[in-house]
């Protein structure tokens, strides 16, 4: 499970469930892929919960990489990270190593927009430490061994 925590008491907890298509036979790789995810989101008194095919395998391993180079005070290859399904979204908002924050923010949409949310699109902002980053990556890898890219 990946879990992203914020000083405002909010929480947003993902984890792959299975393969979209466990039995898949046939070429197309992407149909190979693709997760079913779990998304939970905790925002104070509320509480929220989806399971929806909105990851590929390989898509652990971009977040995983993208956290890496924030804990190294690099830009990342995108500055905003999101995927073919748009349900959820990562923003880089601002990095200052002197004092070793990471600002980002997480944006959920469509099947990954919490029910109580009033906006079409709920942010989520976040200031980790480099040591946080390094652990998101490391728990996107353990995502991704779970349900490693089928070939």
């Amino acid at each position: 499970m990946v879990s992203f925590r914020n000083e405002q008491n909010q929480t947003i907890l993902l984890s792959s469930q299975n393969y979209e298509f466990p039995d898949f036979n046939g070429t197309e790789k992407y149909d190979k892929n693709w997760l079913i995810i779990n998304i939970q989101v905790i925002d104070g008194q509320n509480n929220w919960e989806n399971t929806d095919p909105f990851l590929l395998s390989s898509d652990w391993q971009k977040i995983a990489q993208w956290f890496l180079d924030l804990a190294q005070f690099k830009q990342p290859k995108w500055k905003g990270l999101g995927f073919i399904e748009p349900n959820l979204t990562f923003q880089l908002k601002n990095l200052d190593s002197k004092k070793n924050e990471i600002n980002f923010e997480i944006e959920l949409s469509l099947e990954c927009r919490p029910s109580f949310s009033k906006e079409k699109i709920a942010k989520y902002i976040f200031s980790f430490t480099t040591e946080q980053c390094k652990e998101i990556a490391k728990q996107c890898k353990k995502e991704y061994e779970r349900f490693p890219e089928r070939k």
